[in-house]
């Protein structure tokens, strides 16, 4: 469940048309319309250039991350921009993620997806499992709509971090 939350938002944008594809090249801080949401505690996803666990993005020098050196779990949620979905055949998400195991620590990762911006989440796919390297995940996104939007939420507890890198819609 990702709420109860408080939001932070970002630039606020327009619906997107696939394809899609956010690398975490061109930002410095957060992406462009997306948003942020603090569901336990207050601990942000930042755009990081990884230097151990992983060494280095997926690809170019940048990613997305959250990770936390304290044993209370925060959790927080990343919330994509609004995509226009149903006219495309077979949207799927693709992304590239890891988050390796500390000891007994493992952070974990829950993606959830509505079909209108004031909709309820539903839970697409949780990763709970110790992922130690870049692995590509893809989903099949449904029930498409032209107002879709994809939440992606960390639970972090002095694991090593979750990393997202090269989120795409295609």
């Amino acid at each position: 469940e990702i709420f109860p939350f408080t939001e932070n938002f970002n630039t606020a944008c327009g619906p997107v048309t696939p394809p899609y594809l956010e690398d975490f090249e061109a930002v410095t801080s957060f992406p462009d319309c997306w948003t942020q949401q603090y569901n336990t505690g207050v601990i942000d996803w930042s755009v990081v250039v990884p230097t151990s666990n992983p060494q280095g993005a997926h690809s170019g020098t940048q990613a997305i991350c959250m990770k936390n050196k304290t044993y209370t779990s925060y959790i927080t949620t990343i919330i994509s921009p609004i995509l226009r979905l149903q006219n495309i055949n077979n949207p799927t998400l693709s992304f590239w993620h890891t988050q390796k195991i500390w000891g007994n620590d493992q952070d974990t990762l829950a993606i959830f997806y509505r079909t209108t911006p004031s909709g309820e989440w539903t839970l697409l796919v949780s990763y709970n499992q110790d992922i130690p390297s870049w692995t590509l995940d893809s989903v099949l996104l449904p029930n498409t709509t032209n107002s879709y939007q994809l939440a992606f939420q960390g639970t972090v507890r002095y694991g090593y971090g979750i990393y997202l890198d090269d989120i795409s819609i295609t």
